[in-house]
């Protein structure tokens, strides 16, 4: 069963061409979802494979509906940082990029 709303995930790599990625939802069984859209307002320089991010699922049930809306952190990989280890980030490590107006 998918989420509702909102999963926090993890990049496993990403097409930069395509602006795409494959990421790991957090939490439960590993869930693996490829070919993931990132938002248009998401500066490519900022995703790495191990970087936290937010998915959005337009049809709550619809794996396929999937899209990267926000990136968390440093990559999860790195010591201290997106949140210790906990597989949260901190409240000071969260980084969403939106767009200009």
């Amino acid at each position: 069963m998918m989420p509702d709303a909102a999963q926090l995930a993890v990049i496993q790599s990403i097409d930069a061409p395509a602006r795409t990625a494959t990421v790991r939802l957090a939490g439960g069984i590993p869930t693996l979802l490829s070919a993931v859209p990132i938002a248009a307002h998401i500066d490519a320089a900022g995703l790495t494979t191990g970087r936290r991010c937010l998915i959005a699922f337009r049809e709550p049930h619809n794996p396929d509906s999937a899209v990267i809306y926000a990136v968390l952190g440093t990559p999860a990989d790195t010591p201290g940082g997106g949140g210790g280890g906990s597989g949260f980030p901190n409240a000071a490590d969260i980084w969403i990029q939106l767009p200009r107006s």
